[in-house]
């Protein structure tokens, strides 16, 4: 299969734009109660106006109109009161009444509007018990905060994942909203993000296929977040289903030297040992490292074999200049899957046996799955920034023979309360190879105009991806 795409996207954002109470905006309110005026006024400006309501009983007012800002609005509108006001923050404003010169009397049922009586509501979250929620996508090439672009966004960024203790995508896509995972097989999971399902999913901008390739479940030793994209993101990834898409950002160099190494320890004998480093290599900074690495064994609820995998992903960074980074990685997967297809059914219900009791032997798939990669990225100034990204990826995943149960399974009306006939079959399955080759360029070009900021993008991609299986 093979698919060129270009594209182009405009953003903008308002990054020059004044402070909402210098803002000048056309108001138009007619004669009346001053506490709807001030109603309206909150509406037009997006101020927040705060204020005792016992302030504004009987007070009424003569209209404004013309374009005003909000600061000269609430002026016009209180001139004739005894009510003044005082921004407490560039979108929020009180109200109180005047301060009276000594010896003026006090009218009957206002002596307690005299002070300002304002209450203030103030958080201190804990900054350790948050998540960074992406000001920056950059699953949409640009890098923009996520407030002006024009799609809707999640991203689950790293201390997120490590929480959660994640080690595939399954296990986290659920917590987004309008986004779950459905079966696709025994090996791997396919999504559904706004009703629309999707067995594909993109590492770094490159499309991934298990449902093509019979690869295995993806390895999360090298992913720093998962930026989940919704509605048509056609014009950015050429071909994809209208829900949206996940896209996958693997972890990248680092200029302070780190080395972290854990240990996972679970039920069902499940063993698994990650490490994670990087750091200069150059006593300058030029060069800079980051290598992943994962060995799992891992034992099932279900009598079949254990699960085993080794995973590297060594990736290393040249800053030619300060305005020139190439960044060349690799991934290699070894990993060995049983396959299970559970328990038969007899009728509409499941037969009265453990559930760890499996009726198969053997099916395991042997995958090895290796990617290559460069990215470089160079700044021209004014603006301008040009990236090419190459990729190129080859899957081999071979299954052994497998006694499996025949496509009947359980026949009902050959049960009885002591015995229950199980059907059986040999299956050999091919063995399935794969590619993926893929080749970008980008152009990025931010200015202002008009008191905006802009950025313009201009990308074409190719894509190729072939798939065969033969008997060995």
């Amino acid at each position: 299969m093979l698919e060129i795409v270009a594209s182009s996207l405009l953003l903008c954002g308002a990054s020059a734009v004044a402070a909402p109470a210098e803002r000048p905006v056309q108001i138009d309110l007619p004669a009346g109660s001053l506490q709807q005026a001030l109603e309206q006024l909150a509406e037009l400006t997006q101020l927040q106006i705060l204020y005792d309501p016992d302030l504004l009983r009987g007070h009424d007012t003569q209209g404004i109109h013309g374009k005003l800002t909000p600061a000269n609005a609430l002026a016009q509108l209180l001139a004739h009161t005894d009510i003044t006001f005082e921004f407490t923050a560039s979108d929020a404003v009180a109200l109180r009444a005047k301060t009276r010169v000594a010896g003026t009397p006090i009218p009957s049922g206002i002596e307690s509007l005299t002070q300002l009586r304002t209450i203030t509501i103030t958080a201190a979250r804990n900054q350790e018990l948050t998540y960074d929620s992406a000001p920056s996508v950059s699953s949409v090439k640009i890098d923009e905060p996520a407030l002006v672009v024009p799609v809707a966004s999640t991203s689950l960024p790293q201390q997120f994942l490590k929480d959660q203790k994640a080690i595939r995508l399954e296990d986290v896509v659920e917590f987004v909203s309008g986004t779950e995972t459905v079966p696709d097989g025994e090996s791997a999971y396919g999504f559904e993000i706004r009703g629309f399902p999707t067995y594909q999913y993109y590492l770094d901008g490159v499309r991934v296929s298990p449902d093509l390739h019979h690869d295995g479940f993806r390895d999360f030793a090298n992913v720093d977040r998962i930026d989940i994209l919704k509605g048509p993101a056609s014009l950015l990834y050429g071909r994809t289903e209208p829900g949206g898409l996940i896209n996958i950002v693997t972890k990248k160099p680092l200029e302070q030297p780190m080395v972290s190494l854990e240990q996972q320890v679970g039920s069902f004998d499940r063993k698994r040992t990650q490490l994670d480093a990087g750091g200069p290599l150059s006593p300058g900074g030029t060069l800079l490292y980051r290598f992943n690495a994962a060995w799992e064994n891992s034992g099932s609820f279900r009598d079949i074999a254990n699960n085993r995998r080794v995973f590297v992903a060594p990736v290393v960074t040249w800053k030619a200049s300060d305005t020139t980074d190439v960044t060349t990685y690799l991934e290699y997967l070894n990993s060995r899957d049983p396959s299970d297809s559970g328990l038969p059914l007899v009728g509409d219900r499941v037969p009265s046996v453990p559930l760890s009791r499996s009726y198969e032997d053997g099916g395991e798939i042997h995958t090895t799955d290796l990617r290559v990669g460069i990215e470089a990225e160079h700044d021209f100034g004014g603006g301008w920034i040009a990236q090419a990204h190459l990729d190129a990826r080859w899957l081999h995943a071979p299954q052994a023979p497998q006694i499996a149960l025949a496509s009947d399974g359980l026949v009902p009306i050959q049960c009885h309360v002591e015995v229950c006939p199980v059907a059986r079959q040999l299956v050999a399955i091919p063995t399935a190879r794969g590619y993926t080759y893929y080749a970008s360029a980008d152009a990025t070009h931010d200015f202002s105009f008009w008191h905006m900021t802009h950025s313009v993008l201009a990308n074409i991609e190719f894509f190729e991806t072939g798939a065969d299986s033969e008997w060995d």
